[in-house]
C-alpha cells in the first residue's frame, strides 16, 4: 500500500493483511518514512513489510520502527536471512519449488508465498493445487489473480491467505475500490470447505 484510502478501503473490505513494499525496484515502494506516515491508518490488519534480499539489520530496524507483525522475503531464498530476522517471516518462491525445498522453509517459517514465475502471466494453479495439504494451509497464493480468476484459484488450492497488488490497481501503487470490492466479493462468495 502507497496511499492512506487504499489502507482504510482495504480494512473497510475485509483484508487482514496491509503490505508495505521497501524493495526499490517495485513500483510500489514506499520509504520508510512514508510507511511511518501510513502505519497508523491500518487499525485491525497485520502489517507485513516486503524487502527483496536486504540486509537482516536494515529489516530489523524497519521492522521495529513500524511494529511489523511479517516480513514477506522475495528473491533468493535464504534459510540463514530467515533465521536473522525478527518477526516471523513469509518466504516467497517464484513458481512452485520442490516440496522438500519448501518443507525446508516451513521448518523456520510459519507461511510461504508462491507467486509466478518470471515472465509469466500467472501462477500455475495445477501445479499449487498438487502440494499437500499441509502445505496449502501455509500458503499465501500470489501472482496475476483478479477478480476474474481468483475464486477458481482459491476453490482449487484452499490456500491460507492471497496476495494481491496488480489485479486491483488503477495503476502501479494506486488501488481501485471497485476492483478491490469485486476480488473480495468474489472471495467471500466462495462456500467454505469441508
Amino acid at each position: 500500500m502507497t496511499r492512506e484510502e487504499d489502507i482504510r478501503a482495504a480494512e473497510d473490505l475485509g483484508a487482514e493483511y496491509i503490505g508495505f513494499v521497501f524493495a526499490e525496484s517495485s513500483p510500489r515502494h514506499v520509504t520508510l518514512e512514508q510507511a511511518k506516515k501510513l502505519r497508523p491508518v491500518a487499525r485491525r490488519s497485520k502489517l507485513v513489510g516486503v524487502f527483496v534480499e536486504d540486509d537482516p539489520n536494515a529489516i530489523n530496524a524497519a521492522t521495529e520502527a513500524l511494529g511489523l507483525d511479517y516480513v514477506q522475503l522475495h528473491g533468493t531464498p535464504d534459510l540463514k536471512l530467515c533465521a536473522e530476522i525478527n518477526v516471523p517471516v513469509i518466504q516467497a518462491f517464484r513458481g512452485v519449488p520442490p516440496l522438500h525445498e519448501i518443507e525446508r522453509y516451513l521448518d523456520k517459517c510459519p507461511y510461504v508465498l508462491i507467486d509466478k514465475e518470471e515472465g509469466a502471466k500467472s501462477v500455475d494453479l495445477r501445479a499449487v493445487a498438487a502440494l499437500p495439504a499441509s502445505v496449502k494451509s501455509r500458503l499465501f497464493l500470489a501472482g496475476g489473480l483478479t477478480s476474474e480468476n481468483v475464486q477458481e484459484a482459491v476453490a482449487l488450492i484452499r490456500p491460507f491467505a492471497v496476495d494481491c497488488a496488480r489485479g486491483v490497481e488503477k495503476r502501479p501503487g494506486e488501488k481501485d475500490p471497485d476492483l478491490m470490492r469485486a476480488f473480495m466479493a468474489q472471495i467471500l462468495s466462495i462456500p467454505a470447505s469441508n
